[in-house]
């Protein structure tokens, strides 16, 4: 089977998101929050399906898996570091949009204006239906462009 580091799926997930709680955390409970959403991306069923095999290995902090679907080694780890950490990214986004504080109606001083509490949910949920769509995305691409019949120029003309 083939392995990435939690790192690097880790990186590529921090530089989607810009969430400043992570630093005031100390390392082992960013290491434990990062691999909770890992843990939660790779369970997801629309993820899951394109491994026949995959295991987390928390101690060595490498994820083993093999795809239904391979290209070869170099693109199918990239790929698999960019589906993961965009499904990461999902999964951090599902906090804040299901979040008692956006549900609440808050109204502000004389001098503030009313806020939009449904226009802020509403940016929330379009925010997560886009990270969504990038992920099966990526997978449809991935599976048109490895689907030989599909991506020969000679079927072009359908």
């Amino acid at each position: 089977m083939t392995s990435v580091k939690y790192d690097d799926i880790f990186s590529l997930f921090l530089s989607k998101v810009r969430d400043f709680d992570f630093l005031r955390l100390d390392e082992p409970e960013v290491y434990d929050l990062l691999a909770e959403k890992l843990r939660m991306a790779v369970s997801v069923p629309v993820i899951r399906k394109n491994f026949s095999k995959v295991a987390l290995d928390d101690k060595e902090r490498n994820m083993s898996f093999e795809l239904k679907f391979q290209v070869d080694a170099d693109e199918d780890k990239d790929y698999v570091i960019m589906l993961v950490s965009e499904q990461m990214v999902v999964e951090w986004l599902r906090p804040t949009v299901y979040n008692r504080n956006n549900t609440a109606q808050m109204f502000g001083t004389k001098e503030a204006k009313f806020f939009s509490q449904s226009q802020h949910l509403s940016e929330l949920r379009a925010l997560l239906k886009d990270a969504e769509h990038r992920v099966r995305d990526m997978m449809s691409e991935r599976h048109i462009s490895s689907n030989s019949y599909l991506s020969s120029k000679k079927n072009a003309k359908i």
